[in-house]
C-alpha cells in the first residue's frame, strides 16, 4: 500500500533464513527497499537463523534502525507488536526475553513527540507473550524499564543482516555515512568475514512463492510452526517462568528528588521548584547537616536512589566538579590516580551502597581527565565527550574508560548520533546499576545542546540501570542562568520620580537567586531550560521536537 509513498517509513525484522522461512517470499529480503519515490522508505531485516536475542535485536536498533528513524522524524510510531520473537514462541523460534520489549518501548518513546501506539498481534506462547506485552505497556505508562543481562555481540548472520541492509540503505539515509560500508569490488574477498554482503540476494537453491506458483487455496489445517518436543517445550517454560520471577517490578516512590550543597537552595532547584509539574518531588535536605559537603550530598542522592526512595536525583554542588574532595581530603592520600568525582563515587558506592556497575558520563569537562588509564575497576565505567576551540585530538579508549574530544560547532542531531551509535551500546553492554549523567561548563553546554537534545538523551538513558540517575552539575552565576530581559533605563531609575527608587530596588530583587517568584517578565535562561526538560522527561512528560537530519562531517 505505501511501497512509493515517502510519507510512510515500514520496517520489518522477521524471521527469514534466505527465504526458507514462510511465506518463502522473495520480497521479504533486505534488497526490497521501496518504489518511485518511496525508494528507500521499506526496509526489511531478514533474520537468518533462529534463536536471535536480546544482544541481536539490540544491535538492528542502535547501529541501523534509530539513527534512520530519527532523520525520518516521524509524526507517529505505529508499532505491530508481533511476540512471535519472545523467548518460548514456538512459531518464531527467537529468544527475545519479556523486559527487552520494555527496552524498545523505551528507545522509540523519543519519537513523534511520545505519540506511539503499540497494536497487539502475534506470539503464541501465552505466558512470554503475556509478561512481554504486560511489561510493553509498563514502559508506555512511564515505569522504570526492568534490567536485562549485558548484551554481547551480535551473531554473525545479524552482523550480516546489518551490513546488508545499511549497503542498499546508505545512498538514502546520510544518517548511516559512519556505519560501515563494504564495497565488493575494494574488499579481499577470500579473507573478508561476512561474505553474503559481497553478493545480492537471492542465495541458491531456495524456492520461492511467486504469484505464478503460490498455491489458490491452503488446508483449513496445517503446520504453521515446527514441533517442539514436551521436553524442550518444559525447559522454556521454566526459564520463561524464572525470568518472570526475578524482573523487578519495583516503583521507587517519588520519580524525582533534589539535593544542594550546604543547604543552599540554587537557581536551578528554586526555578524548577516553582513549576507546578515538580510539586510533588522530594528534597532530600533533611539527612544533611546545615554545611554538608559536596561528599554529603552525593551520599545522600545514592541513598536515596539505592533505597528506591526516588528514581532520579538532581544533584547541584557548588564545589568544583573536577576536584571533589572526600570529606575534605583526596580520597588516596597526598594525590588522586583518578578524576576525583570517579573516586568520590567510587568510594560511595563501594562503602555504603549495593552498587556493583557504575556508568559516569561526564559531558563537557572543562579539561581531559586525569589518567584515565588508570580507571580499572570493572564496577565502573567512564565516559567523557569534551568539546573543544582547537582541532578534535584522538579517541583515547583504556579497558573502563573512554575520552571522546569533539570540536566546536557540533550540533544536537551530532550529539544524538554518538550517543546512539557508540555511548548506549558501551553502555547496554556495561549494563549499570546507576548512571551518573554529569554536567559541566553549562554555558558552553547551551550552545550546542538544545533543550529538545537534552530530553531525548535522557529518556534514552532512563532505559539503563531500572531508570536510576544521577545528574550532577555545579550551580551557576546567575548572568549565566537567566537571559537580558527589557528594564527600565539606569537614568529613568535616577531620575527623582516618584517611586523610581522602590522601582530599582525591585528590579534588584527580580534578579536574585532566590526570588523566581516575582520574575514574570523575565524569560527562562537557556540554562535552566535544559535543567527543566531534563527534570519533565523523568517526570514522564513526551520529548520534544529534535531538527531532523543526518549527523555532520564533525
Amino acid at each position: 500500500m505505501f511501497y512509493d509513498d515517502p510519507r510512510f517509513l515500514y520496517v520489518s525484522i522477521h524471521r527469514y533464513e534466505h527465504g526458507r522461512e514462510w511465506p518463502n517470499l522473495r520480497e521479504g529480503d533486505y534488497d526490497f527497499t521501496g518504489e518511485g519515490s518511496g525508494k528507500g522508505y521499506n526496509i526489511n531485516v531478514p533474520l537468518n537463523e533462529i534463536g536471535c536475542d536480546n544482544s541481536d535485536y539490540l544491535a538492528i536498533m542502535f547501529n541501523l534502525l534509530l539513527p534512520i528513524f530519527y532523520q525520518f522524524d516521524p509524526e507517529l510510531v505505529l508499532v505491530s507488536a508481533g511476540y512471535d520473537c519472545a523467548i518460548g514462541c514456538p512459531e518464531g523460534e527467537m529468544s527475545v526475553t519479556p523486559a527487552c520489549f520494555a527496552h524498545f518501548v523505551n528507545l522509540l518513546k523519543p519519537l513523534a513527540k511520545g505519540k506511539l501506539a503499540i497494536i497487539l498481534e502475534g506470539g503464541y506462547n501465552m505466558k512470554s507473550l503475556a509478561e512481554s506485552a504486560a511489561l510493553s505497556l509498563r514502559a508506555l505508562l512511564n515505569d522504570p524499564t526492568p534490567a536485562i543481562s549485558p548484551i554481547t555481540a551480535p551473531k554473525h548472520s545479524v552482523t550480516e543482516s546489518v551490513l546488508n541492509c545499511i549497503k542498499v540503505m546508505h545512498q538514502h539515509w546520510p544518517c548511516l555515512q559512519y556505519q560501515d560500508f563494504v564495497e565488493p569490488q575494494k574488499v579481499k574477498a577470500e579473507s573478508y568475514p561476512y561474505q553474503g554482503v559481497l553478493h545480492l540476494p537471492p542465495v541458491k537453491g531456495v524456492e520461492f512463492y511467486t504469484s505464478q506458483n503460490r498455491p489458490e487455496i491452503f488446508p483449513l489445517l496445517q503446520d504453521c510452526a515446527n514441533d517442539v518436543n514436551l521436553q524442550t517445550q518444559a525447559y522454556l517454560n521454566n526459564l520463561i517462568e524464572q525470568l518472570v520471577q526475578t524482573t523487578s517490578l519495583i516503583v521507587p516512590r517519588e520519580r524525582l528528588g533534589f539535593v544542594y550543597e550546604n543547604g543552599i537552595s540554587t537557581a536551578i532547584l528554586h526555578h524548577l521548584k516553582t513549576r507546578e509539574t515538580f510539586s510533588s518531588c522530594q528534597q532530600l535536605q533533611e539527612p544533611l547537616r546545615p554545611s554538608g559537603t559536596a561528599s554529603d550530598c552525593i551520599k545522600v542522592a545514592m541513598d536515596s536512589l539505592t533505597s528506591n526512595e526516588v528514581q532520579c536525583c538532581l544533584c547541584c554542588l557548588h564545589s568544583d566538579l573536577q576536584n571533589l574532595p572526600l570529606n575534605g581530603k583526596p580520597v588516596n592520600g597526598n594525590s588522586y590516580s583518578e578524576p576525583s568525582l570517579v573516586n568520590l563515587i567510587k568510594y560511595q558506592a563501594k562503602d555504603t551502597h549495593p552498587v556493583n556497575r557504575i556508568l559516569v558520563i561526564d559531558l563537557n569537562p572543562e579539561s581531559p581527565p586525569n589518567e584515565l588509564n588508570s580507571i580499572e575497576s570493572s564496577s565502573l565505567l567512564y565516559v567523557s565527550v569534551r568539546v573543544q576551540d582547537q582541532e578534535a585530538e584522538d579517541v583515547v579508549v583504556s579497558p573502563r574508560a573512554l575520552d571522546i574530544p569533539l570540536t566546536q560547532g557540533i550540533s544536537a542531531v551530532d550529539f544524538l548520533h554518538l550517543f546512539l551509535q557508540v555511548i548506549l551500546p558501551l553502555a547496554y553492554e556495561f549494563c549499570p546499576e546507576l548512571v551518573v549523567f554529569k554536567l559541566n561548563d553549562l554555558k558552553l553546554l547551551t550552545e550546542y545542546m538544545s533543550r529538545a537534545c537534552i530530553g531525548h538523551l535522557t529518556q534514552l538513558l532512563l532505559g539503563l540501570a531500572g531508570g536510576k540517575m544521577l545528574l550532577l552539575t555545579k550551580e551557576v552565576g546567575q548572568a549565566d542562568v537567566f537571559r537580558p530581559r527589557p528594564g527600565p533605563k539606569s537614568s529613568e531609575i535616577s531620575s527623582g520620580a516618584s517611586g523610581s527608587q522602590d522601582n530599582g530596588k525591585k528590579i534588584a530583587a527580580d534578579t536574585a537567586c532566590g526570588d523566581t517568584g516575582e520574575r514574570e517578565e523575565g524569560e527562562i535562561g537557556a540554562v535552566l531550560e535544559l535543567f527543566e526538560e531534563w527534570a519533565e522527561v523523568v517526570m514522564g512528560a513526551p520529548c520534544k521536537e529534535l531538527p531532523a537530519g543526518p549527523p555532520s562531517s564533525r
